[in-house]
């Protein structure tokens, strides 16, 4: 029996064997990452900070961070770029609401009974009410969740004419919504960015923290290790690409000035 999706679901198999086989580093990079946020877990989980109090209250946010990540990395193996940052927008509002606990205790409850405070909630959750005061480089992570609205979630004209192609046949035009990434070159874009955000993420949550626990080690997370790796691919990138430096500066937060 001849099965469209049965095709379709071989290519995302072969493509993510493909991926893991040429992508052995970034692999590990990924797995590193999710490492760490279990480390993080772990101390929240058995530490009490300064004053005595309990943080536990964040760790189902950070444990969506992880589970959205990792959809988003599995989407990133099977060329669909696409879908990637769909999956990766709750990771980026849970980093958001960590933060907005840390800056006051009292947003908790605010945002637990969002019917009851819509007018506290509306000034603390949205907008650039989400920008965190605790949480380093809130306010990049702020807009990437808008730039991931504009580019993958709503079908706008910049979302359709990003993803059609246009194919001329015998009977004239035909046009057609591809289901795996066609420019490579984007895909590692995305892929660079991705394995650097979800880092930045990690790094942010630590610094966040640091007020309330002070200066412990398992706050402090390491990411310039992975940047010296991942620096001369993403140079070589450029170099050969130059128009993707925007996609690297917004979803990955790289710092391209200080790379050369």
């Amino acid at each position: 029996m001849k099965s469209e999706y049965l095709s379709y679901s071989s290519k995302l198999s072969y493509n993510r064997e493909a991926f893991l086989t040429n992508y052995i580093e970034e692999l590990a990079m990924f797995e590193e990452s999710n490492a760490l946020l279990d480390n993080l877990v772990l101390f929240i989980q058995k530490t009490r900070d300064i004053n005595g109090y309990s943080h536990v209250s964040l760790l189902l946010f950070i444990e969506i961070i992880k589970r959205q990540a990792t959809i988003t990395f599995d989407c990133i193996t099977r060329f669909q770029t696409f879908t990637a940052w769909i999956n990766f927008r709750p990771a980026l509002e849970s980093l958001l609401i960590i933060g907005k606990f840390i800056d006051n205790p009292q947003n908790t409850k605010i945002w637990m009974n969002k019917k009851e405070y819509r007018k506290e909630f509306k000034k603390e959750f949205t907008g650039k009410g989400l920008v965190s005061q605790s949480l380093p480089l809130a306010s990049k992570f702020r807009e990437l969740l808008s730039k991931i609205n504009d580019e993958f979630v709503h079908s706008n004209w910049n979302y359709l004419n990003k993803n059609y192609q246009q194919i001329v046949t015998n009977s004239g035009y035909v046009f057609k919504i591809p289901y795996i990434d066609k420019d490579f070159f984007e895909h590692r874009a995305f892929l660079y960015s991705f394995l650097h955000i979800y880092r930045l993420m990690i790094v942010s949550i630590g610094k966040a923290l640091e007020p309330k626990f002070g200066h412990k080690r398992e706050l402090h997370i390491d990411h310039k290790i992975m940047e010296k790796v991942l620096k001369p691919k993403v140079l070589k990138l450029v170099n050969e690409r130059s128009d993707l430096v925007n996609i690297l500066k917004i979803f990955g937060i790289w710092k391209l000035e200080k790379l050369h």
